[in-house]
């Protein structure tokens, strides 16, 4: 029989014990989601840049599960008898299972992922199950009891794995379209798995006998957690282009397990507490305890799910939905000339310049990870300056321009130049020559260092007609 991968954790949440910091430790306290009192016991799974929670309720007395769903804190079930909520994504997509196959929920409604019994590539549909899904619609999980899959533009697809593979499972995927999660070899050891552009790497197992990528941000940072069965050992780990941090460092004893990582290199995880289960969270090289509700009966069991670029985190404690706010500075996200377009920020932090919206279609079909469509039909013009702080001084980060042209229609008529920080990144840019024609969406990315004062100074000066710019991102 294939051994799940969580197989391990079960067994360490029974025999291992560690004391967490003293009350003089940093720890941030809950807040309770609501829920019906009759839903059983209910958690929280997932969380978007706009704050929308998803979960599922889960009690041997309350039949069948539910997935459901939070809207500004709303309690709502959502369609499917028998079905779990997994993750949902900056344009409100929900994904996760009915407990036979992978399903979508968009605008309400519940879509069988699934495109029929045998789709001819050598998947066998009979069970699915989605864990992830980015902004692009792009979906990741499970099918056929251990074959790692992505569901993309409707279509099932299998995952490459090494020949000697018994078993995978894609965790979770990013805006730029990279996978995380493990494959277990014929030898029986799991190792942490990357998928990039289609093509396995494996990362290794970092000297214990399992290990498992359960996070990837759009920054390509991986959390991974290695667990040595017979030493009763687990630690969390980031890893990053082979560059490998133990992020357990701050727990005094010896298992750890990560869980979700967001853009701002944040991660949560849980591991064991006097008998107990305590969710922790990683900020700035430091440990936090997320504290939990009352426990009952004297046993606490908190367990995080994931956390958005706000710091926002949601979990379960004593069987109940929580949320917990970490120290995040909100994400660096504008829609230049407009107004806030979840994940977007109002129209901020600019000098000079006038403001113009055009409600056309813009085509963002050639962008990867494109900003909505409101972001594309406003613009800041003339000769303006973003002057965008929150950066720590010196660290390097991808800055994002959104562009396109919804005014003029041919190549030559938009001039303008750029400069970030001082240096000249566009020179006699044209919007329309490089989208490839008008109302088409093109982003221009750089990795730039912040400033001495840790800010990022964009500045758009014209050569003819207005310089323009629709969204800017600071990642």
């Amino acid at each position: 029989m294939k051994t799940r991968l969580t197989v391990l954790i079960l067994s360490f949440l029974a025999v291992l014990l560690w004391t967490y910091p003293a009350a003089s430790a940093q720890s941030i306290a809950p807040r309770q989601l609501p829920f019906p009192s009759n839903a059983g016991n209910v958690g929280a799974t997932g969380v978007n840049a706009c704050g929308d929670i998803v979960g599922g309720t889960s009690s041997p007395d309350v039949l069948p599960s539910r997935a459901v769903w939070w809207d500004d804190r709303t309690f709502a079930y959502l369609p499917g008898d028998g079905a779990r909520a997994a993750a949902i994504n900056n344009r409100g997509q929900i994904v996760g299972d009915n407990g036979v196959h992978a399903v979508l929920w968009q605008s309400g409604h519940v879509t069988d992922t699934v495109l029929g019994d045998d789709l001819g590539n050598g998947v066998n549909n009979s069970f699915s199950f989605a864990t992830d899904i980015n902004d692009a619609g792009e979906i990741v999980g499970q099918a056929d009891f251990g074959v790692a899959v992505m569901w993309k533009n409707g279509q099932i697809q299998r995952l490459s794995v090494p020949p000697n593979a018994v078993y995978g499972i894609a965790q979770s995927i990013n805006n730029r379209g990279q996978i995380v999660g493990a494959v277990q070899l014929s030898g029986g050891e799991n190792h942490a798995a990357l998928w990039d552009n289609g093509v396995f790497e494996d990362l290794g197992t970092f000297g214990s006998v399992s290990a498992n990528a359960v996070g990837i941000n759009d920054l390509g940072q991986v959390l991974i957690y290695s667990q040595d069965q017979s030493a009763n050992q687990a630690q969390a780990i980031l890893w990053e282009n082979g560059q490998v941090t133990n992020i357990s460092t701050g727990f005094p004893g010896t298992w750890t397990l990560s869980s979700a990582i967001n853009n701002f290199t944040q991660a949560v995880g849980y591991g064991a507490f006097n008998s107990s289960v305590q969710a922790w969270l990683w900020h700035d090289s430091s440990t936090i305890r997320l504290l939990g509700l009352p426990p009952v009966q004297g046993t606490d069991y908190t367990m995080p799910g994931r956390i958005n670029d706000h710091g926002l985190v949601v979990g379960t404690s004593q069987g109940q939905p929580v949320t917990w706010d970490a120290p995040a500075n909100p994400p660096h996200q504008i829609s230049a000339g407009g107004p806030a377009v979840c994940p977007y920020a109002a129209d901020t932090d600019f000098t000079g310049g006038k403001t113009s919206v055009h409600t056309v279609t813009v085509d963002t079909s050639a962008v990867l990870d494109p900003a909505p469509q409101q972001v594309y039909q406003s613009l800041r013009f003339g000769n303006f300056t973003y002057t965008i702080p929150g950066s720590v001084a010196g660290s390097s980060h991808r800055v994002r321009l959104h562009f396109a042209e919804t005014f003029w229609t041919t190549v030559g008529q938009r001039l303008f130049n750029v400069n970030i920080n001082g240096a000249r990144v566009l020179t006699d840019y044209d919007i329309v020559a490089a989208a490839g024609g008008a109302r088409k969406a093109v982003v221009e990315e750089f990795t730039v260092p912040a400033d001495s004062n840790g800010q990022y100074v964009i500045s758009f000066s014209t050569v003819r007609d207005n310089a323009a710019v629709s969204g800017i991102e600071i990642e």
